[in-house]
Formats: C-alpha cells, structure tokens, sequence
C-alpha cells in the first residue's frame, strides 16, 4: 500500500483542527475537517475528518471531510462569489452585512445569521468572504442564482460555476 500521507503534516492538521474546534465552542462548533493537498500532483498529504474519533456525541467516527450528506457550508462560498465577479462584481464591491429576510412565498422567510451573531454593516466583498459572514453571501447568491436562467444559452448561477470549477457533487 502507498499512501500520499505525510506523518508530520497528520500529526499537525489532527492538532490544528482540534484546536479551532475547541476554539469555538462557544459559537456552537462541535466537529470540523481538514482535507491538506498538493495541487500539482493531487497528493493528499493530510486528512483529519473529526477533531475526536472517538467521540460518539459528535459522531467522531463519520469522516466530515468526505462525507456526501453534509452540507457544504461556507467552503461554497468561493464559488458564489466567483460567479458575481463574472457578471460585474469585484473584491470591492460593497455589500451589506444587515438583518435581512428572504421570502420563499410559501414559508416564513429566511433569514441568515452570522456564526458570531452580529451584524457587521456595510463592508466589500473581501472582507465579507473573508470573514466568511453568512448574510452577504446569501445576498451574493440571489444575485447570481443558483441555477441556470433555461431561457439564456450560458451556463450562469452558482451550481453552473461549480461545475465549471470541477464540482460534481451539487446534484439536488
């Protein structure tokens, strides 16, 4: 068997993961992952898919690094984003980090939250990814959509971006 692995890097992905997960506790964060990879050769040099294997309350033993039913949470967002900057924005794009509803017509409305539970104001894009704030980024995907417009030849939305980037996986 030859795996891609690297012993030192395990040991400290396995570290760093169980560090922020315990980090952020008090946002209501109780498992994480970390998937590390060489680009060039598509190596995977680590692997953490649980700060606690062992831990049955988080179910420590499901590797969330590659499990299919999670949801993909934040790492989607890049992919909205880059589907924006195609149709016109820019990292400087401002945005608003505001209490915000969005009705479906059928169900009360959603409305996001940040993990820390603040609003943040006005802001760019930038700051927004890279902050990773939940509220801008729905507004980045009403603005792009999810899927394609059947009525336009491109491919357009968010789904249609991260196919163009390899993502297979966003089938329902």
């Amino acid at each position: 068997v030859y795996t891609t692995l690297d012993p030192v890097l395990q040991d400290k992905a396995q570290e760093f993961v169980s560090a922020q997960v315990a980090s952020l506790t008090e946002n209501n964060t109780h498992n994480g992952a970390l998937v590390a990879i060489r680009p060039s050769t598509g190596e995977i040099l680590a692997m953490v898919g649980s700060p606690d294997f062992n831990n049955v309350e988080i179910s420590g033993q499901i590797n969330m690094a590659d499990s299919p039913t999670r949801q993909p949470g934040s790492s989607i967002k890049p992919f909205t984003y880059v589907a924006a900057f195609e149709n016109g924005w820019t990292p400087s794009t401002l945005i608003w980090d505001v209490p915000t509803q969005f009705p479906d017509g059928a169900n009360p409305p959603y409305e996001p939250r940040n993990y820390d539970g603040k609003f943040h104001g006005a802001m760019t894009v930038r700051v927004a990814l890279s902050n990773s704030f939940n509220i801008p980024a729905v507004k980045t995907l009403e603005f792009v959509g999810i899927y394609d417009d059947p009525n336009t030849p491109e491919k357009e939305g968010m789904i249609a971006m991260a196919q163009r980037l390899g993502i297979t996986s966003l089938t329902r």
